[in-house]
């Protein structure tokens, strides 16, 4: 059965003059053509493509902070267990050295801008001013 379409050579002939042709006419009329209109449909046509990518990149990097929560998540139970564990070792030990509890002493804040000042030269230590 004969083919309706001609060769396929033919036919890349034809789109690759067609390409040729329809670019030599933007060439001339170019400066002519309403570029606001165009870009408005541009962007009325590519949308939802638009809509779509910005939703699957903010997809993709809620994925990639959940993974880091997770992962920062995982490492502060890690710590929190080794602090468990050196808790009871530090009563532990405490009880045998005869140390009265760490939770029985008296702590107040204290608040302290540098270690040492250095005016004038000296440099004498600052003493820790408490909070009122």
């Amino acid at each position: 059965m004969p083919s309706i379409l001609p060769p396929a050579e033919l036919r890349s002939v034809i789109l690759v003059m067609a390409y040729a042709a329809l670019s030599l006419l933007l060439l001339v009329v170019g400066e002519r053509i309403p570029t606001a209109a165009l870009r408005g449909v541009g962007a009325f046509v590519f949308e939802p493509f638009d809509r779509i990518t910005l939703a699957g990149d903010r997809a993709l990097l809620a994925w990639r902070e959940n993974e880091e929560l997770h992962r920062r998540l995982t490492m502060l139970e890690l710590q929190n267990r080794q602090l468990r564990g050196e808790q009871y070792e530090n009563q532990r030990l405490r009880l045998q050295l005869g140390l009265p509890e760490w939770r029985g002493l008296t702590v107040r804040p204290v608040e302290t801008s540098e270690s040492t000042c250095r005016c004038s030269g000296s440099t004498k230590p600052i003493q820790p001013r408490s909070r009122p």
